[in-house]
């Protein structure tokens, strides 16, 4: 049952995060953040768009450590192989679609398991 509560909330934040980035043309500045040539191209104001992708970014890994925590004993390796998984299931979506990488996180997850 806990791990159905999981599947389920994560596909609502994921659905949260899509419906938030999809129609906004704030995906693309938020996409280049990491450079700051890229973003002042974007015409946005750099620390409002790096400040808003941090929280955003925190929120959800906050959120992911919430609802793994009580079903793993959370020590250095077991992290380490969560990165390895999350950037396993970004691969799968082409680090640019979130549905994808959703799926290929249960992919990754199913297989890993």
């Amino acid at each position: 049952m806990d791990q159905i509560t999981v599947t389920i909330i994560s596909l609502i934040a994921t659905a949260v995060l899509y419906w938030f980035f999809a129609p906004c043309a704030w995906a693309t500045p938020c996409a280049a953040s990491s450079t700051t040539r890229l973003l002042s191209m974007t015409g946005e104001n750099p620390i409002r768009v790096r400040r808003w992708s941090w929280i955003i970014s925190m929120t959800f890994c906050s959120m992911a450590g919430l609802l793994l925590a009580p079903g793993l004993s959370l020590n250095a390796v077991i992290i380490s192989t969560l990165v390895v998984y999350a950037f396993g299931a970004a691969a799968i979506g082409g680090f640019s679609s979130l549905p994808l990488t959703f799926l290929g996180g249960l992919l990754v997850g199913i297989a890993g398991s």
